[in-house]
């Protein structure tokens, strides 16, 4: 009777800390998806102003382009401008391959920035679920605990009668058999009520087991989520 009483007890304690863990979690992933908007944010910042240095480069360009044909017009005198022209003109075509080379970059870590916040909005919403089910579970836990300490209160109380109805039965020789015939028939089906309750027990065994991996699997996604956080 005390057993299923303190398995109870073991089992809404362990269900509640998964809870616990599982609301952590939950933050976490909330914080882990602000930090990857934060990343996709910052991807869409460089993407703008390499396009301001794209078109800088452009422009870069197109006056050197000018430069030397005016060099080019001016002939002798020209010649120095031309090639100063032309490493300009080399330099923002240099400057425009590394701009659009960076904007590929940019554009592949935005869609993995994506594809990361999809995952993890995923795994949140999972959690979500995961967490109503602990907080129903816990609720049913505590309404176990509850009736299994009644349920132990009243079997042994009835015991008790029984025994001192054995006891009554051995002093009252007029109906002793009679009575020794109820005492056995109410301790069989204490009894069977004993067997209940070691049935009841070895789930709740089960039942805190499950609980219990649940709290160790909580503990080992937290941690991943904080290893990605500290990346």
């Amino acid at each position: 009777m005390q057993n299923i009483s303190a398995r109870t007890i073991e089992a809404e304690d362990a269900a509640e800390l998964a809870y616990t863990h599982v609301t952590e979690i939950e933050k976490k992933l909330a914080t882990t998806i602000e930090g990857i908007e934060a990343i996709g944010d910052s991807s869409k910042k460089v993407a703008e102003t390499l396009s301001v240095i794209q078109d800088i480069s452009d422009q870069i360009n197109l006056l050197s382009l000018n430069a030397s044909i005016e060099a080019a017009r001016a002939g002798d005198a020209g010649r120095g401008f031309a090639v100063v022209a032309d490493e300009v003109g080399k330099l923002a075509d240099r400057t425009s391959i590394e701009a659009k080379a960076i904007e590929r970059l940019v554009n592949d870590s935005d869609l993995k920035v994506r594809d990361g916040i999809a995952y993890i909005t995923g795994i949140s919403e999972s959690m979500r679920t995961m967490i109503a089910s602990v907080r129903n579970t816990s609720d049913i836990i505590v309404n176990i605990a509850f009736h299994s300490k009644s349920f132990v209160e009243t079997t042994e109380n009835v015991y008790k009668v029984v025994k001192d109805l054995a006891e009554l039965s051995n002093e009252n020789a007029v109906a002793a058999d009679e009575q020794r015939q109820t005492a056995k028939d109410v301790l069989a089906a204490i009894d069977q009520m004993n067997e209940a309750v070691q049935k009841t027990s070895e789930s709740m065994n089960e039942f805190v087991s499950i609980i219990q991996k649940l709290t160790t699997h909580s503990g080992r996604i937290s941690e991943i989520l904080d290893s990605i956080r500290t990346e």
